[in-house]
Formats: C-alpha cells, structure tokens, sequence
C-alpha cells in the first residue's frame, strides 16, 4: 500500500532505539453502495381514522404540514 499510493512525503524517526518510518499516503475511497431506488416515506393520512392520535394541541397544523409535504 506505500509504495502505490505514496505521496513522496516520508519521515525515519528513532524513538528508544526503534525506528519507524512515518509516510504520507493518499488512499482512494472505497465506492459506496447506496440504495437501489427509492424507499417509500407515509407522511400522514388523507383520510382521518377515528384512532389515529395527534401530538400536540393542534392536530389540524400538523395533518396540514404533513399533505403539504406530499406535494
């Protein structure tokens, strides 16, 4: 690995009787793997369940955010 990607910076240093050879190397990343299409997000309901629970004092606003969201 230092001699392919070396960056012809490099140090000998002795340190109680050892020596170690620091260097400078420009490693590439390794390509990631992303996701293959999409994962599909609810955000909220169009129709109001007689179960379903809002948090907060205001369920329309948040009913409101969340259609704008789908937009």
């Amino acid at each position: 690995m230092l001699r392919e990607y070396s960056q012809d910076e490099s140090d000998l240093v002795e340190r109680d009787r050892v020596f170690y050879l620091i260097a400078t190397c420009e490693v590439p990343e390794e390509k990631r793997n992303g996701p293959v299409g999409f994962s599909g997000v609810d955000l909220g309901t169009i129709t109001t369940l007689t179960d379903y629970q809002v948090a907060g004092p205001d369920p329309n606003r948040h009913r409101k955010c969340h259609g704008d969201l789908r937009k």
